[in-house]
């Protein structure tokens, strides 16, 4: 039976904290999964404006298990072809409950030189193989350093308004990626407790000062997806994605909630 009560419930048996050398190992084996090959096949939708895409990894208790960190690492590496392709700004985050326990991983634009289009693409596979060489090493480094306290979304959305506000006096095209079970399971909207329906998650939510995201597009992706091999029931996933896109929506943002890792764009 299903527990939501995950501190006790995925302590021992669903939970895998790797060890540094082995989030190394997997990381390196998956780090060319996503990408095209061909160097030609890129044709992403770019927006109009400046793209500056915000990816966080949830790195809390649940978050640190094999599988659910490669599928992120996919996904990641896919946003990196994303910005590198329409020549945008990349930031990737590991976060860990508290915003204070929050890792910067990477910071900068991304792109690549040629006189065609078709040149500039052909790039594009490198210059991602070292974007994402450069996020590998600053996750291990966070595994080590950061603490696997208990998840928190509205800390997650605490991370997406810093980098607003960074980006308050230019015009771009702000996207934000949330790589979590959304299972919120510290702070003052935790959502980890028996006996919670919609209206009690409502509640919850209500009662929350969130940040005001409009313009933002937001999407939280792999909601109520945690590690190993006993998952929650989908009454309970239905409740979590209730709760994930009442967050999203009380900010104002431009929502998208996913039980998917990945995302088509």
């Amino acid at each position: 039976m299903f527990s939501m009560n995950r501190t006790n419930h995925y302590a021992e048996s669903a939970v895998k904290r790797l060890p540094a050398f082995a989030i190394g190992l997997t990381v390196l084996i998956l780090a060319g999964c996503s990408t095209t090959g061909d160097g030609g096949a890129y044709d992403f939708r770019c927006p109009d404006l400046p793209l500056a895409q915000l990816s966080i990894i949830d790195v809390s208790q649940s978050g640190r298990d094999e599988t659910l960190i490669g599928e992120r690492l996919d996904a990641v590496q896919a946003d990196a072809e994303f910005v590198t392709d329409c020549e945008g700004t990349l930031i990737v985050r590991a976060a860990s409950g508290s915003v204070a326990n929050a890792e910067l991983l990477f910071s900068g634009r991304l792109s690549t030189s040629g006189s065609t289009e078709i040149a500039r693409d052909r790039k594009i596979p490198e210059a991602v193989e070292a974007t994402m060489a450069e996020i590998r090493k600053s996750l291990n480094t966070a595994l080590a350093r950061t603490t696997p306290q208990g998840n928190d979304l509205i800390a997650m959305f605490a991370l997406v308004s810093d980098v607003a506000l960074q980006f308050a006096s230019k015009e771009v095209d702000l996207r934000a990626s949330l790589y979590t079970d959304a299972i919120s399971t510290t702070g003052g909207a935790a959502i980890n407790e028996s006996g919670l329906d919609r209206a009690a998650v409502q509640e919850i939510v209500g009662a929350q000062s969130l940040p005001q995201l409009d313009g933002v597009t937001v999407s939280i992706r792999g909601v109520g997806r945690v590690g190993g091999s006993v998952q929650p029931p989908q009454d309970y996933v239905d409740l979590v994605n209730d709760y994930a896109r009442r967050i999203c929506q009380a900010t104002g943002a431009d929502c998208a909630v996913l039980t998917s890792t990945n995302a088509i764009r």
